[in-house]
């Protein structure tokens, strides 16, 4: 909210002690009036804050730079640059499930935003996405598995589906396909990364959501993803351990084709396929970065 008001402060802000303290006691000064008026809470005292935040700058100092700079540098170099994002495409401020969304662009667009490069500079965008969907906390969910086949699947323990900070489990559903197709478009997706395809092992069938009942165009209300009931198509699955696979052509066949679905329902390749959360288990069949 302060950024967006124009009263957030820059790290580079701190660079100057003297910039930093005028900064600082008008913001301040702004915020203690809003306590008052709006919480009846005291006013909060200069020089803490002031002590605080410098005691912070002091821990970072050596790592501040012009980034642009350095990543503009390192492009005319030659050199490789790996940018990740953080958070799903569906929690975007403005094309995620709103209002079930975070505060920021969460798209490969944002990537050049906050990295400070041209989106030019991005010469292959993948997209990261698990063998069937979930999601934390609220929001819809079209593919969401009953409770019945919920208990056909892997543990959340086992499936490693437990919220990384808070332990919550994570809700889990079928592939959808409509939500990946449109992952595709939103972030100019080149290839995909499958990951977590061991967790489908032990099913004898397994769904993928190919379409939503009644729409021909992708849902944007909330009103509508309320609605949404899911067109499936079902693949039988292949019934064993995936796990100690090493070669993506030594997966079982039934595994290959629920791949190739994918790659043909969303129209884009898929670059690798993870079955197991340790490197090693990553199976490579396009390896783009070379």
């Amino acid at each position: 909210v302060d950024r967006v008001n124009r009263l957030g402060l820059k790290v580079a802000d701190l660079l100057d002690k003297k910039e930093w303290n005028r900064k600082l006691r008008a913001i301040l000064e702004l915020k203690n009036h809003e306590l008052k008026k709006l919480y009846d809470h005291p006013p909060l005292a200069f020089e803490p804050i002031y002590e605080e935040y410098l005691g912070y700058f002091q821990k970072i100092y050596e790592c501040v730079a012009p980034v642009e700079e350095m990543l503009a540098c390192a492009l005319k170099n030659g050199e490789r640059l790996l940018f990740e994002g953080a958070q799903g495409t569906f929690l975007d401020v403005s094309f995620g499930t709103f209002p079930f969304v975070t505060s920021s662009c969460t798209l490969s667009g944002g990537l050049a935003i906050g990295a400070g490069v041209g989106p030019s500079a991005i010469g292959h965008t993948i997209g990261v996405a698990k063998a069937y969907t979930t999601r934390v906390g609220n929001g819809p969910m079209p593919t969401e598995l009953t409770q019945e086949e919920l208990s056909f699947f892997k543990s959340h323990e086992v499936a490693r589906e437990l919220g990384t900070t808070t332990g919550r489990k994570r809700r889990i559903g079928w592939l959808d396909c409509c939500l990946l197709r449109q992952a595709v478009r939103l972030n100019g997706i080149q290839s995909l990364a499958l990951t977590k395809l061991d967790v489908l092992d032990d099913l004898n069938e397994i769904r993928i959501c190919n379409g939503y009942k009644g729409f021909s165009r992708f849902p944007v209300t909330d009103i509508e993803w309320r609605s949404l009931q899911p067109i499936y198509e079902t693949h039988p699955g292949w019934k064993e351990s995936t796990h100690g696979v090493e070669v993506y052509g030594d997966l079982p066949p039934n595994a290959k084709a629920y791949v190739r679905r994918i790659e043909a329902l969303c129209e884009v390749p898929v670059s690798l396929v993870s079955v197991g959360p340790e490197r090693e288990k990553t199976l490579w069949l396009d390896r783009f970065f070379e």
